[in-house]
């Protein structure tokens, strides 16, 4: 039997759950407490920091409820305050003998000779009402414990006040006690509780009284006193345990063993800081020696997120640097050596049994499906340490907890921490099979006993109920697993895993067990104690229950159910409404068809999905027959009853939610319902996952037939191979378009004249069976009266028997263009190869272009007009169909329209070619007309074309182009850019050239060679002026400047004066032999005298004041010699400067000569008397 594997009795008692305040049994807790290898490796440095000067005195213990962080809390204050055992043995070294490490050994025995004292106690037990609600509540925790550990009465502050003064102040306390009893005959411990009793109140006064001397001793009014006065703060308590550890041995430590402070601190910051800042006061009080140890179910990081973002975070870190964090690996540790220690003789057995029993065991309790991986064990060792239970319960039962404990469903003010630990849960479910022989391993429903009596009730109920209504043990079990797993959602509760953890005999039936669990989970479900969604199974509480029935009852359209099997299967499997035809990359639209009804606009081609909800799914024969002679894809669904089951429970949740949005919800039903939607959104993420598995799984039909194609995991792939037979069905006339694909692109090239692969070679004659089609229907639409328009023929080509894309019409449309088989009009206006093009990318204009015939010319008409072309263009065309030599015609005429346009635009060098103007707009007119207009007018093209050619456009052309067009420019830029000298010019010639330019037609005759021997003449006399003109006025130049040189004021320079004086005059000179204006070269020469005139005078200027009298001495006066003479200063004057006032304007006789010679004379030397010198 199980039972007698185990090193101890598997029903000895065991404290399971550990109290700080509970001192029973302290002996045997002691030494059977566990030193795991979690907790060796975590608490080396916490004794290695005690007792050493520094700034750590805060230790952090944290870790899951269970984990036996107040286990190790309690152990803790036994060692580091010296507790010793009945037998005398201190704890320190009972402790110290559990662990192998011998650096910690020695810590240990160091720390147990450091003499302490230790205060544990669990911080919400001692905290009262009021207390708790108050910001202070953490320092009056601190202050009670403290009181109450030296013997106070800590419940009343000031009562404790009282005798902390009777002890400390005055160093009476126990003389008190001790009269007080004999004045009362009450223990004062006892007593004190009733201290406003009189009779209390007399006998503290009198015994006061005796031991104090004093008439003030009353005892109401002093404690009256104490309580008005009283100030508790941290810094008062920590100097009270400062001062209480002074009256200690050296190096004594009183240290406080706070146990679940990091619930009672969690979500209130300011009791953390609170805490924080009593450490820390007790650190800097007592130097360190006390000590504040506490334990929490999180780090202190977790406490709360704005605790993060605080300044004092930093410092509460660093206060509790020692931070001891105890997993899952510590519990399972415990209760290996706890309660499932085996027998040394007993393991080979075991041994035997797993090498025996490996394969099995992993065979039958093994998952990897996404979730919690569930694992039977990790090998032959941790077989023997954990059976009967297995590896993977240890961690799933201890996260179950946790998630139960999160959703609120344990008993009690902290109903997250539970009753019961993993050890008292694991023992129960021992206890329960101790019996059994050993192929029977413990199965997860038993977990649920170890801690039913911790449940609140209204979780209970519901598996109460089922076990009194459903009378199936076996039910209740799995409803008792469910209930574990419920708020733990890293487990896939789905059927499979259920079984696997409801397996409690390695040798049980697996199929037999499965169809049991299936059996229990629908009955069950049946009367709602669960839901499934999907392939996974939920507990529902009572209220869950509730609304879990009224989703049931709420009712829901035939027609919203079709709805959303619309949407699974088109929307979300299929996503398009148009599937491409593999050969030729073609997409075809089809209409979606559910169970007969049509969803959107109808469409040639249909896929009609025949979902399970269709009560004719089964019927396989006549369903493949109705899809005779239809262009329709029949999907056939295999009968799925839990499918259309979930599809309604989806659609029933969201209708239930719709209605029930009343905001007097209690915040319950709120919570349940938004878990609901919460839950059916991964119910439609399976729905959807498994719609595309059916749909990749459905039977295909097709005409009459089923096709021959194997399943696929990809209901869209699935849909997508059976439509391309559905297309060739269809479209037996889709093969004459071959595998090309098929765009704009494809015939905007073919119009243009290129080469497109397996379509089209220009010039290639022959007609595809495609073409055909095109020609036929033309012609007995024609034959019938009818026109056919690009519209008419792209949707009948759309249509069975073809299928045809609206660009393979085109191209094929194209094809014949370009082979000139048809025409495409607007208007009865034929379309060349850009309207044809725009006409076909714009859909408006498809019901306005037709489709016509090639029109027939005669052999007359292709001569002409081919003649026409050869006279008009100087060229042969090279084309024989009158279409092509008409749009050729237009392509030429486009082109000469061009070159005369450019002819024009050098009107303004060559003016004549504005005759041009009346053949260019007449070229211009027929450019615009279609070929047919060409083609039928040529007489008229012939008169209006042929002779502006010859008569204007080819001697103009000529002209311009050859040797005589330069000789013309060069006229016309003599006559242009020469006018400056031509008024200096005796002659004709000039005006003989403007008369020349002004020819209409200058390129006819002799004109143009006698207009250049003109122009020539012309030239040659300008040249001779302008040289004579320069040659006249350099002349002058040279000769002043050599007057200047020998002349008297002048010579009196200095050189460089004289050289400066003439420079204008020498840079002029320069300029007239570069000048080539006439004009300018005269008035240069004109200009010379006054230059003269200038020189001179700036001469006499500069020679006079270089002329003064001596100074003998500096400051001195002005010495003139005898014999010095003021200079004269002389001004020079050009004789045509000087005024002759004479009335007459010439001389006729000899007396107005002599009269006008007079009067110079007089004028001259009136001049000459005022110091001036006449130039002549």
């Amino acid at each position: 039997m199980i039972k007698d594997l185990f090193l101890q009795d598997v029903n000895r008692e065991i404290e399971t759950v550990v109290k700080a305040d509970d001192r029973r049994n302290i002996d045997n807790e002691i030494r059977e407490y566990v030193i795991t290898n979690e907790i060796s490796r975590k608490i080396g440095s916490l004794f290695s920091s005690y007792g050493h000067a520094g700034t750590i005195n805060g230790v952090w213990i944290h870790g899951f409820f269970g984990s036996g962080k107040s286990h190790l809390l309690k152990m803790l204050s036994f060692v580091f305050g010296g507790h010793k055992l009945s037998d005398g043995s201190l704890a320190a070294d009972v402790f110290a003998g559990k662990t192998d490490d011998s650096f910690i050994k020695a810590d240990i025995n160091r720390v147990s000779r450091i003499p302490s004292e230790s205060v544990l106690f669990n911080i919400d037990q001692q905290a009262t009402i009021s207390n708790n609600e108050n910001r202070n509540s953490v320092l009056m925790v601190f202050y009670k414990v403290f009181f109450d550990h030296l013997g106070f009465y800590g419940t009343q502050p000031h009562m404790a006040e009282f005798e902390w003064w009777l002890r400390f102040r005055k160093n009476i306390y126990e003389e008190f006690k001790e009269e007080f009893g004999r004045i009362s005959g009450k223990d004062w411990t006892e007593a004190r509780r009733d201290y406003y009793d009189p009779d209390v109140t007399e006998a503290g006064t009198e015994a006061l009284k005796a031991l104090l001397n004093s008439e003030e001793s009353d005892f109401e009014t002093i404690l009256e006193n104490i309580e008005k006065r009283q100030n508790l703060s941290v810094g008062d308590f920590a100097n009270r345990v400062a001062e209480y550890i002074k009256t200690k041995p050296a190096n004594f430590h009183l240290n406080f063993f706070v146990d679940e402070v990091g619930q009672f601190v969690a979500g209130d910051v300011n009791l953390m800081l609170n805490l924080q800042t009593i450490t820390e006061s007790l650190a800097t009080a007592s130097n360190n020696k006390s000590w504040v140890f506490a334990t929490a179910q999180s780090a202190i990081e977790g406490l709360g997120e704005y605790l993060k973002h605080t300044q004092d975070y930093a410092r509460i870190l660093g206060r509790f640097k020692v931070q001891i964090n105890l997993t899952s690996a510590n519990v399972d540790e415990v209760i290996e050596k706890r309660l499932l220690e085996k027998r040394e003789e007993k393991i080979p057995l075991l041994l035997d049994f797993y090498k025996k029993e490996e394969s099995l065991i992993k065979t039958i309790i093994s998952s990897a499906d996404g979730g919690m991986p569930i694992i039977a064990y990790k090998d032959e060792n941790d077989f023997i340490l954990k059976y009967p239970f297995l590896f993977y319960q240890f961690s799933l039962f201890q996260e179950c907890r946790i998630s139960l404990a999160e959703h609120d469903v344990f008993q009690g003010k902290h109903a997250s921490v539970g009753e019961r630990n993993m050890l008292g849960v694991f023992q129960t479910v021992l206890k329960e099979i101790e019996n059994n022989e050993i192929h029977t391993v413990a199965s997860f429903d038993k977990m649920y006993k170890g801690i039913e009596n911790d449940l609140r009730a209204e979780f209970v109920s519901s598996i109460n109920n089922a076990q009194s209504n459903i009378h199936d043990h076996f039910a209740v079990k799995v409803l008792k697993t469910l209930f574990l797993v419920k708020y733990y959602k890293q487990f896939q509760a789905t059927r499979e895993n259920i079984a696997m953890l409801l397996i409690d005999n390695i040798h049980i039936d697996i199929k037999a067990h499965q169809e049991k669990v299936n059996r229990a989970l629908n009955l069950l479900e049946h009367h709602s104690y669960i839901e499934r969604n999907g392939e996974r199974y939920e507990f529902l509480t009572n209220k869950e229950k509730d609304i879990e029935t009224e989703i049931k009852n709420t009712r829901i359209e035939e027609s919203k159910i079709n709805q959303m099997l619309k949407e699974l299967f088109f929307d979300e499997v299929l996503g398009r409404s148009r599937i491409r035809f593999n050969d030729n990359k073609q997409e075809f639209e089809y209409t979606q068809k559910l169970d007969g009804g049509i969803f959107g606009r109808e469409k040639e081609l249909a896929v009609e999905i025949i979902s399970p909800n269709n009560p004719t799914v089964n019927d396989i024969d006549a369903l493949k027959i109705q899809t005779m002679g239809m262009p329709l894809l029949r999907l056939v669904m295999k009968p799925d009853k839990e499918f259309i089951d979930d599809v309604r429970m989806s659609l029933k949740i969201e209708r239930y939610n719709a209605i029930n949005q009343a905001e007097t919800n209690s915040s319950e039903t709120r919570s349940i319902i938004n878990q609901k939607l919460s839950d059916n959104n991964r119910r439609k993420n399976s729905l959807r996952n498994r719609a595309d598995q059916m749909l990749g799984r459905a039977k295909a039909f097709v005409d009459g037939e089923q096709l021959d194609v194997l399943p696929r995991s990809s209901g869209k792939d699935h849909v997508e191979s059976c439509f391309q037979q559905l297309i060739k069905k269809t479209y037996p006339n889709l093969r004459m378009l071959g595998n090309v694909n098929y765009t704009e692109d494809t015939f905007k090239h073919i119009i243009d004249g290129f080469s497109v692969a397996e379509l089209f070679e220009p010039g290639d004659p022959s007609l595809s069976e495609a073409e055909m089609q095109i020609i036929n229907l033309v012609d007995r639409r024609k034959a019938n009266n009818e026109r056919s328009s690009v519209y008419d023929l792209k949707t009948h080509f759309a249509k069975r028997p073809f299928g045809w894309h609206e660009n393979a019409t085109f191209t094929v449309l194209a094809k014949l263009y370009k082979k000139n088989k048809i025409e495409v009009v607007i208007v009865e206006n034929p379309l060349d190869n850009n309207g044809l093009k725009d006409a076909l990318l714009n859909s408006t204009q498809h019901s306005r272009a037709y489709v016509i015939g090639q029109t027939v010319y005669s052999s007359q008409q292709i001569r002409d007009i081919k003649e026409l072309y050869r006279d008009l263009f100087d060229t042969n065309t090279t084309n024989n169909d009158a279409k092509d030599i008409g749009n050729d015609f237009k392509e030429k005429l486009r082109e000469f329209k061009s070159d005369v346009g450019n002819l024009l635009a050098q009107s303004s060098e060559y003016p004549f070619v504005i005759a041009l103007q009346d053949f260019y707009d007449n070229l211009s007119q027929w450019t615009n007309r279609n070929y047919k207009d060409i083609i039928e007018n040529v007489r008229q093209l012939q008169d209006l074309l042929l002779d502006a050619k010859e008569d204007d456009y080819d001697p103009i052309k000529s002209f311009i182009n050859g040797q005589q067009g330069s000789v013309y420019k060069n006229i016309a830029k003599t006559v242009t850019g020469n006018t400056a000298n031509i008024a200096f010019v005796e002659g004709d010639e000039f005006s003989r050239l403007e008369d020349f330019l002004k020819l209409p037609k200058p390129y006819l005759g002799n004109a143009l060679r006698e207009a250049e021997t003109l122009r020539s003449a012309l030239v040659e006399k300008v040249k001779k002026l302008i040289e004579d003109e320069k040659l006249i006025t350099q002349q002058a130049y040279t000769e002043e400047l050599e007057m200047l040189k020998d002349h008297p004021e002048i010579k009196k320079l200095s050189e460089a004066g004289r050289e400066k004086l003439v420079e204008p005059i020498e840079k002029k000179l320069a300029d007239i032999k570069r000048q080539n204006f006439i004009g300018n070269i005269r008035s240069a020469r004109t200009e010379l005298p006054k230059l003269t005139e200038q020189v001179l005078n700036k001469a006499v200027e500069i020679n006079i004041s270089t002329t003064s009298p001596i100074t003998p001495y500096p400051g001195g006066d002005t010495v003139k010699p005898d014999n010095w003479k003021e200079p004269v200063h002389v001004t020079y004057i050009n004789k045509d400067n000087v005024l002759i006032p004479f009335d007459k304007n010439e001389l006729a006789t000899e007396d107005e000569v002599r009269e006008y010679v007079k009067l110079l004379e007089e004028i001259y030397l009136k001049e000459i008397q005022q110091n001036k010198r006449i130039r002549l």
